[in-house]
């Protein structure tokens, strides 16, 4: 969340109006179809299988670190590339090991990486993201929130109601999600104006409402 949530120091600005790039650098995390396979030889020179398990776990922190570092100065491509290797790594490690706290990690690697596309205005590619953090983790608020936010932009407001109120159970001390509860439930308020506004005036909820009674 906006500065307090604990698996980060950063967090998105709101990049509504701008233009979904249909190319990202060469560099980005994941290639034109958010694939994050690309980087599975790029990770170190050793063979996949002399890759100790906490080699993997140490390098998947340690790329995580530098993905938020980068992430904190805008550069976020280059955070994006960092958290795909990250990401690489942690399903090798689920591969290897059946330990919960590996989901976990992958759950927090997809959620830094929606935030990243949502800074550079790829809204359909940060949703796709924050639906694999959720995926990972469907206990972990953040990601829920996450998900949420990256719902407003590009306009599915009534799934983003949904997840910021499953957010919020699963931790309502988040000030700032309520906050998100309260700018959803404007933003559906206006929506739902502007439509009934088209309607003839005969046909509008109100209208039809006091014909039956009701």
């Amino acid at each position: 969340s906006r500065g307090k949530a604990s698996n980060k120091q950063w967090y998105q600005r709101r990049v509504r109006g701008k233009r979904k790039k249909l190319n990202g650098p060469a560099n980005s995390a994941f290639g034109e179809e958010d694939s994050d396979e690309d980087y599975s030889n790029q990770i170190i020179p050793r063979k996949k299988a002399d890759i100790t398990l906490e080699d993997r776990k140490t390098l998947i922190e340690s790329l995580k670190r530098e993905g938020n570092t980068l992430a904190e100065v805008g550069q976020f491509w280059e955070a994006l590339s960092k958290f795909g290797k990250a990401i690489v790594l942690g399903k090798e490690e689920i591969e290897n090991s059946s330990d919960i706290d590996n989901t976990r990690i992958l759950s927090v690697l997809y959620e830094l990486s929606a935030q990243c596309y949502a800074e550079v205005a790829e809204v359909f590619r940060a949703v796709s993201a924050a639906e694999k953090a959720v995926n990972f983790d469907t206990t972990c608020c953040v990601a829920r929130q996450t998900l949420a936010r990256s719902q407003i932009n590009i306009g599915e407001l009534g799934l983003a109601c949904t997840n910021i109120q499953k957010s919020i159970l699963l931790n309502p001390g988040v000030n700032d999600a309520w906050e998100d509860l309260k700018e959803i439930r404007e933003l559906l308020r206006k929506r739902n104006e502007t439509t009934w506004a088209l309607l003839p005036v005969e046909t509008r909820p109100g209208i039809v409402n006091q014909r039956l009674g009701m």
